[in-house]
This record gives structure tokens, sequence and C-alpha cells, in this order.
């Protein structure tokens, strides 16, 4: 295949001979990170940077981390158990109006 063909064009276009956005990444990471934090409720890891040092200790910033996920899924699971049982009292009402609708 020879290199202007339109396959190869549109394969490589945005890449062949671009520059790419610069600077862009670290300060990405470093935001969704602060989303996860806050998450996963370590707000006050994110304020003032504190994560920064937490975790230069593994132990510790896994630990945090483990907790903070924990926490994170506990609150999940009582939202998806909320969420199914408003799903099933909604289709028991449905059930019942549509018997009393046929009677």
């Amino acid at each position: 295949m020879e290199g202007s063909g339109l396959p190869k064009r549109m394969l490589l276009g945005a890449m062949a001979g671009g520059v790419g956005y610069r600077g862009g990444q670290e300060s990405d990471w470093v935001c969704r990170l602060g989303e996860d934090l806050v998450a996963f409720n370590m707000r006050d890891e994110k304020e003032g940077g504190k994560w920064k040092e937490s975790a230069k200790d593994p132990e510790v910033w896994y630990n945090k981390v483990e907790d903070g996920a924990a926490w994170f899924m506990r609150k999940w699971h009582r939202q998806e158990a909320e969420a199914s049982a408003k799903r099933q009292r909604a289709r028991e009402a449905e059930a019942e109006s549509t018997v009393s609708a046929r009677s």
C-alpha cells in the first residue's frame, strides 16, 4: 500500500506530521485523582495536596485507598439496593394497575 492511499491517511492522518497537545496529560491525571479521592471519601487527602505525602509511604497509601474503596463499594451497593427496590415497587404497581384494568 502506498503512503498516500486513503486507508493509510484515514488511519494515520491525525498523527502524521502533527504536533500533539502538550502538558495536558499530567494535569488530567491529577484532576482524575482528585475526583477519585472525593469519590472514595478522601477529601482530606485531596485538600492541600496531602495525598502526595501519603503516597510516599506505600503501606499508608495502600491502606487509605483500601479504606476509601471499601467505603465507595458500600455506598454503591446501598444505592444499587435502593434503586432495585424502587424498580421492584414500580413493577408491582404496574402489574397491579394492569390487573385492575382488566377487571
